[in-house]
């Protein structure tokens, strides 16, 4: 049989058909054999592992790497067992979080967590991780095929959860990312849908796993929709982040989807900073009590939340899924939150929040109960009224007599964009800048109203006309979000970036830093954040080895990577030589007399930069 891989494919090393089973008896590669078709694409299937795991089939792939089906040959037991390769295994943050899912899931051994029974690195450095290999089902796959679950089966697995967290949190370990795609349903025993807590991948080990911290200020780790406000924030967190996720995850299991959902992952984040719980009423009648246990569950500050997965689980086991409904307090609420809204959006200037304030106390006493049970949200809302953020018209200087016509325009913008109306502040600024054409605060307004209409790359050359004129609208708050918030997107992306690496404070040009020295920052993201260090001079604060080895792994396409091999040859870096070396082409033969040469693409590319970087390495005395 012929091998038709283009050489211009580059997807993965050509493995030689020499070892492609290493060190695997006759009748152990028939049995992997047995499982693929003979021309299965992954070179790993029927590969040994370290003499006791034969690799059978491809269960998955995840960020971290594939999961396999595979036997353990001399216990003859099948296992799963997650990969990363060696080519990966030396990009530190990479190998480091692999390795601490290691440790923390060892330290697990409730059966609502999943167990990992192995660890380790091969000679050639693949790390791999050994677990029980599971049959059931996903609990997202069950949200997405059946939507809302019933009442008393959701309490049920909110509770296995809980119990499983208990257990993790009292050894240290905190999950932090979890969601439905990490809690697996199986059959226990007798038992239907059984809990297992999947992927520690990023937890964070409490206590005894080192004083080394590997989330970098600035780096959101986790998923949008599960994320809580401080993990959003980047802040200090402890166990009570899982409780929130698990707080999210009944919501979404009761009513079919996440109760803070947007189009964008910043914009998903703003409203777990600033939205409260939503009601479970629109979705049906729920037990008395329920409510109150979802809003404890995702209190914005954690010293508000339930103090353990066991007090969280004793609330759940506590509610009647038979019980009454609850009374009309929440309806009460729902009324002043609605008057509150519509006031505060309405209300202008001094008197019309004093107006508000008058309106809202009013409804609050008609409410009675209510005040009690809300009365921090009351006081906040109020606190909002009272103090509103500055107006930008307060940055314009004497304009002569045009001074008091201009900030009452640009005051109205601000207005109109506070009440949602992007489209309207949009004309009034240009209103203004009709008048005084360099306005650099109608500009800054300007930036905002054209990215809140979807016109973000036009609000870039807004915000770079007002920083340049004005350099101290730099601190505007709504810019810096919105900044942060292109970097998401393709078109203004770069202009952000270069806007935050030119004009944004140490803390902008770290975020930029973390983003372009992580491996699991998303590529252009990360490619934009490094070229915007080095166009502003921040060029120092980029580590080449890591983000150019992130670069090359994300792409499989000759021509990109024979490009991101020169950038490694420019940088003079001989750490890339350990990564290059394993790229060196090589010629193997092939039945019938036929040879095949893997990496030929890139070959040449690689053998230059080798020579040079290996120049270099003598020359300097460095090491790989």
């Amino acid at each position: 049989m012929t091998d038709s891989r283009d050489d211009n494919d580059i997807t993965g090393k050509v493995v030689p058909d020499s070892v492609d089973t290493i060190s695997a008896p006759p009748v152990l590669r028939e049995m992997a054999r047995d499982t693929i078709p003979a021309d299965g694409p992954d070179p790993m299937i029927g590969t040994l592992l370290d003499g006791r795991y034969l690799l059978l089939s491809l269960l998955g792939e995840g960020g971290m790497g594939h999961v396999y089906r595979a036997n353990h040959v001399l216990m003859d037991k099948p296992v799963a067992v997650k990969l990363i390769h060696a080519e990966l295994a030396h990009m530190e943050d990479v190998a480091k979080r692999f390795e601490r899912e290691a440790k923390s899931s060892s330290r697990l051994t409730d059966p609502h967590c999943i167990t990992v029974t192995d660890f380790g690195r091969t000679d050639d450095g693949t790390l791999y991780l050994v677990m029980e290999i599971l049959e059931g089902d996903e609990l997202d796959v069950r949200l997405e095929e059946q939507g809302a679950l019933p009442l008393d089966e959701a309490l049920r697995i909110i509770s296995q959860i809980l119990k499983g967290l208990a257990h993790a949190h009292g050894q240290g370990v905190v999950h932090r990312d979890l969601k439905p795609e990490n809690v697996f349903l199986v059959d226990h025993g007798d038992e239907k849908d059984f809990v297992k807590i999947l992927d520690f991948g990023i937890a964070k080990l409490a206590a005894g796993g080192g004083s080394e911290n590997l989330t970098k200020s600035g780096v959101v780790f986790g998923t949008p929709k599960y994320l809580s406000p401080e993990q959003a924030l980047g802040d200090k967190m402890d166990h009570r982040v899982d409780l929130y996720a698990v707080g999210i995850m009944l919501y979404e299991l009761l009513t079919g989807k996440p109760p803070f959902d947007a189009e964008t992952a910043m914009d998903t984040l703003s409203m777990h900073l600033t939205k409260d719980p939503p009601s479970l009423a629109e979705f049906g009648v729920f037990p008395r009590g329920l409510q109150e246990v979802f809003n404890k569950a995702l209190a914005k500050k954690p010293e508000d939340r339930y103090a353990s997965a066991e007090e969280f689980q004793a609330a759940i086991e506590a509610l009647d899924p038979e019980g009454d409904p609850p009374s009309g307090v929440q309806q009460i609420i729902d009324k002043i939150s609605e008057k509150v809204s519509k006031t505060t959006s309405s209300g202008k200037g001094r008197g019309g929040r004093i107006t508000a304030i008058i309106v809202l106390l009013v409804i609050v006493a008609a409410g009675g109960l209510a005040v009690y049970y809300y009365q921090d949200k009351i006081q906040d809302e109020i606190w909002k009224l009272w103090n509103p953020p500055q107006p930008i018209s307060q940055k314009v200087g004497d304009l002569g007599k045009k001074t008091d016509t201009v900030k009452s325009m640009l005051d109205r913008a601000d207005l109109q964009l506070r009440d949602g109306n992007p489209a309207e502040a949009v004309i009034s600024v240009k209103e203004v800048l009709e008048i005084s054409p360099d306005l650099a605060p109608a500009n800054m307004l300007l930036g905002h109203g054209l990215f809140l209409s979807g016109d973000r790359e036009a609000a870039m050359e807004s915000y770079e006309k007002a920083i340049s004129s004005q350099a101290d609208l730099a601190d505007d708050v709504r810019l810096k979000e919105n900044l942060r918030e292109a970097l998401k997107w393709k078109g203004p992306r770069d202009n952000a970036a270069l806007l935050i690496a030119g004009h944004g404070d140490e803390e902008g040009v770290k975020l930029l830093a973390d983003l372009c020295n992580s491996a699991l920052t998303e590529g252009d993201v990360r490619r934009s954040a490094r070229s915007a260090l080095v166009e502003t001079a921040h060029g120092d604060a980029v580590d080449w080895l890591t983000s150019l080895t992130a670069d090359f792994h994300e792409h499989t396409r000759c021509k990109t990577r024979k490009e991101i091999i020169a950038q490694m040859e420019e940088t003079g870096n001989p750490g890339f030589l350990t990564l290059l070396k394993s790229y060196r082409p090589i010629t193997t033969k092939k039945r019938w007399g036929k040879k095949k040469t893997s990496n030929a693409c890139i070959g040449d590319a690689v053998l230059k930069a080798i020579k040079t970087l290996s120049a270099v390495k003598t020359e300097t005395g460095k090491t790989d």
